[in-house]
């Protein structure tokens, strides 16, 4: 099935497409690779937010950012988006915070997010993360 996936994307490619569709069945299959080619993601999702203006996107794009070896220039941009309540953003700026090295914030991050989990495994991960520090 992915090589029918992948097919199907590279005719699409060669079709042009560069819709939304497109760029997020490119992103899913380099993230299905091994390694991920994680500075392609992030470029992937450049081309992507700026086709939708989805700060939820621009937060995806921040993760790759940091999985491709820039961890303070995706906290900077997750600092930058206006996602209000939106759930995983605390549990994002706390895992970037700790890459920084900014325990203390990082702490406060994770608290923020334990209390904002919304189902027990999740809990349980942000606590075990917290306990890390």
């Amino acid at each position: 099935m992915s090589a029918e996936g992948r097919a199907a994307l590279d005719r699409a490619i060669g079709l042009q497409g560069r819709g939304p569709y497109v760029l997020q069945a490119a992103i899913a299959s380099l993230q299905a690779e091994r390694p991920v080619d994680w500075p392609q993601v992030a470029a992937l999702y450049c081309e992507l937010a700026t086709l939708s203006g989805s700060p939820v996107v621009e937060l995806s794009r921040a993760v790759a950012v940091a999985e491709a070896g820039d961890p303070a220039g995706a906290l900077a941009a997750v600092d930058a988006l206006e996602l209000g309540d939106y759930r995983y953003v605390d549990s994002t700026r706390a895992e970037l915070l700790r890459r920084v090295g900014d325990v203390d914030a990082a702490a406060v991050a994770y608290t923020r997010a334990i209390e904002r989990a919304l189902t027990e495994p999740e809990r349980r991960f942000l606590v075990r993360r917290l306990a890390e520090l």
